[in-house]
């Protein structure tokens, strides 16, 4: 039969009572298993210590029914990162887009899970998500690029079979009005019209610069 145990980190107040339950530290597996000789111990890859018991009862299911006992091979929220940034730029997505997304994912998101104290990818939940994204301060339209790529993220990572679920799925989209650009009241475009004039005013005189203006205002026309 596989107990659980916790491995504490050394500034746990809880470090002496490996059968503490409640702490957010490694929980581990060990014992023996139906049929199988020798000691089982691993890592459950979980701080959850119902989690952790949950897989010790489908490791012990697997020993009676004779199948292979893998350990769980979850990554960290780190190494998933790391994969997903390392594929977008295999994918030659644009350097201003891969910019945002290493900022998104290896400042923010990294910085959300080490203050959560959340090590593993499948630590997400709706509810810890629900309440980092609470704390953004970008624009409404910011704000909805951002979620859409952290949703793009977990879908990545459903498909490299880490996660059953995508944590978002059950999140409630960012809504951002989008407000179309208006025209120039005839105030401004006079304005723009009036600073052709003005183009090479201080430049030294020659045919090019007495035209640029000629040449702008004949586009700004066009364009109108």
């Amino acid at each position: 039969m596989l107990t659980v145990y916790t491995r504490h980190h050394p500034d746990c107040p809880k470090k002496d009572d490996s059968t503490y339950r409640r702490c957010r530290c490694p929980k581990w597996l060990d014992g023996t298993l139906p049929g199988r000789k020798g000691r089982f111990r691993a890592s459950a890859k979980t701080k959850s210590w119902e989690q952790a018991e949950l897989l010790a009862r489908k490791y012990e299911h697997s020993a009676i029914q004779g199948e292979e006992i893998k350990p769980a091979k979850m990554p960290t929220v780190k190494e998933a990162v790391k994969v997903f940034l390392g594929d977008a730029e295999a994918r030659g997505l644009a350097s201003a887009t891969l910019q945002k997304l290493h900022y998104i994912f290896e400042v923010q998101l990294l910085g959300f899970a080490n203050e959560a104290g959340l090590t593993f990818l499948n630590e997400f939940n709706p509810r810890n998500l629900t309440e980092w994204r609470q704390t953004w301060r970008e624009k409404e339209l910011a704000r909805k690029k951002k979620f859409e790529r952290i949703i793009g993220f977990f879908w990545f990572c459903v498909r490299q079979g880490w996660l059953r679920e995508n944590p978002t799925a059950t999140m409630g989209r960012v809504i951002a009005k989008h407000v179309p650009t208006d025209y120039f009241t005839a105030e401004e475009y006079k304005c723009i019209i009036d600073a052709t004039y003005r183009l090479g005013e201080y430049a030294e005189r020659s045919w090019a610069q007495e035209k640029r203006g000629i040449r702008i205002r004949a586009l700004t026309e066009l364009m109108r």
